[in-house]
């Protein structure tokens, strides 16, 4: 996926394109993952395809955030996280041979991951 600045992820963000719902969900997450610690965020974007931001530490990646603002949501991925508390914070999509994502409607959903990404980012420092 084509890496672009933070700035370019951000602006798009608040554009129009995104409703308040979707903007509130990622500053949730992203503020959860930075009340873990230092976090290095890097955004990417494929025209006519995703677009999100990625939350790493120490190189390892803690958290994915895909914006999909005409579905009204964010699909995140925690590496690590388990199927079981992903379902209590919205649609999970199991992947074969990688870790599950989920779809994230409103800022309850976010809450419910914060101690996902935290586990996750304290992991991440242990490597």
């Amino acid at each position: 996926m084509p890496e672009i600045d933070v700035r370019d992820f951000e602006e798009r963000l608040d554009s129009g394109e995104c409703s308040q719902v979707v903007r509130d969900i990622v500053a949730s997450l992203r503020k959860a993952a930075e009340r873990a610690g230092d976090v290095a965020w890097t955004a990417h974007s494929a025209l006519g395809r995703s677009w999100g931001i990625i939350g790493k530490r120490e190189g390892r990646v803690i958290c994915r955030l895909d914006v999909k603002p005409q579905a009204e949501h964010v699909c995140v991925c925690i590496p690590g996280a388990d199927d079981g508390k992903l379902v209590a914070a919205g649609t999970v999509h199991r992947r074969k041979n990688a870790p599950s994502w989920v779809d994230i409607r409103d800022t309850r959903g976010a809450k419910v991951l914060e101690p996902l990404i935290m586990r996750a980012y304290a992991e991440a420092g242990e490597a």
